[in-house]
């Protein structure tokens, strides 16, 4: 089945004119979705290595994935989920703190009856100390049992995110909003 969807996946990058060297699968690292173990590690690597990654369709338990600069992240759709392990306090699902960045829909399963802070996000848009944010596309959330916002878009002291998309966002049960926006320029929420 790994071998299967790792050709469709080559396929599929082949279609749409990107090259092969700089994608990768993130089941070819060890990545599963299918069993109970830490995927973050796998994940965090092909996202610090490749410039376009693919998470197929499963189950894959977080701590926090860290986004750099020009990143894609392509998924199945909402069957794809990222659900964040137990006792993360404080922390995000997805922390997106470059520019050029775009991430397929995809769910996101948090534990709102065990965490105890309010910032356990499942996406959070903030650049880093020394520089903007920008070109941030978030194609879809569906978020449930957060105890944090599913979307949050926020500065860090002088810099800010500008030329933020987040469409199609779905929340059920989290603790905080379904959408916050603390600082940024040019932020559309459709």
């Amino acid at each position: 089945m790994q071998k299967l969807l790792i050709g469709l996946f080559v396929l599929k990058c082949l279609l749409c004119g990107q090259a092969y060297a700089t994608s990768i699968l993130v089941v070819a690292l060890g990545a599963n979705g299918q069993d109970q173990k830490d995927d973050t590690g796998p994940i965090q690597q092909a996202i610090s290595n490749y410039d376009t990654i693919y998470i197929p369709k499963g189950v894959y338990l977080i701590t926090t994935i860290q986004i750099g600069d020009n990143k894609v992240v392509q998924t199945d759709g909402f069957s794809t989920k990222l659900q964040q392990l137990p006792n993360n306090i404080g922390k995000q699902i997805i922390r997106i703190e470059g520019s050029n960045v775009s991430l397929d829909p995809m769910s996101f399963e948090g534990n709102i009856a065990t965490d105890t802070s309010e910032f356990n996000y499942a996406v959070f848009v903030v650049p880093p100390l020394d520089k903007n944010t920008r070109n941030i596309v978030v194609k879809g959330v569906n978020a449930r049992n957060l105890r944090g916002d599913a979307v949050s878009i926020g500065n860090s002291g002088s810099t800010y995110p500008e030329h933020v998309l987040v469409e199609n966002v779905t929340v059920q049960n989290c603790f905080r909003n379904g959408i916050s926006v603390v600082g940024g320029k040019d932020i559309i929420i459709r």
